[in-house]
């Protein structure tokens, strides 16, 4: 591990915004995996990553939340006491692999109630346009 706390497998960020994982430490400089590929930068033009909410989350999630993670008198593990914790670690993992594959995932998800009066505009307005293509199709 270095002065500035990167070491290996840390996600890192250059001094030019690029993401990446350390690879491997040689002295003054890292090897970094980049999505284009790998390349040797010096340790002073990196910094050690924030990550995301979601991964924040799910790195909570993967710590134990037990100081000591033996089992209880019921023979069950001691790290799921809390069930709104388990919930919610629950639901990062879903949203961790569901944005993985589709990064427009939450607008499926999306809890919309229009009002009726806003229901018959957009009816009406599609109306409309399926009024203009009939016209264009005769006069075409």
């Amino acid at each position: 591990m270095t002065a500035s706390g990167i070491k290996t497998t840390s996600r890192v960020r250059t001094t030019d915004g690029r993401m990446g994982v350390v690879v491997a430490l040689g002295g003054e400089v890292a090897e970094v995996m980049f999505p284009e590929g790998e390349e040797w930068i010096n340790l002073t033009d990196l910094v050690p990553a924030r990550l995301n909410p979601i991964d924040e989350l799910f790195e909570h999630c993967s710590t134990s939340f037990v100081e000591n993670d033996e089992r209880s008198d019921d023979g069950h593990s001691g790290r799921w006491n809390n069930a709104s914790e388990f919930g919610l670690c629950q639901q990062a993992n879903f949203l961790r692999h569901v944005l993985r594959f589709d990064p427009l995932a939450g607008l499926t998800n999306a809890r919309i109630e229009p009002k009726p009066h806003q229901v018959s505009i957009v009816r009406s307005i599609i109306q409309k346009r399926q009024d203009a293509r009939r016209v264009q199709r005769f006069v075409a």
